[in-house]
């Protein structure tokens, strides 16, 4: 009976595996130090929260 099961999985797996290959992930592109300063000169004095924001903003953009 364990056979029928193993069997079964074999075949449903066969069936259903992927034939096109998995996408190859992009290398993460981070900020410079240069793009770090301008951010900060820009929102001087708005928080440490609305900084990070604004970071997580600008690398999202850079890695769409």
């Amino acid at each position: 009976m364990s056979n029928e099961f193993y069997d079964l999985g074999k075949r449903m797996y066969e069936r259903l595996k992927p034939t096109t290959p998995i996408a190859t992930q992009r290398p993460w592109v981070g900020l410079t130090d240069a793009e770090y300063q301008a951010i900060l000169k820009q929102h001087e004095g708005a928080g440490l929260l609305a900084f990070y924001n604004l970071v997580e903003t600008q690398l999202k953009r850079k890695n769409v």
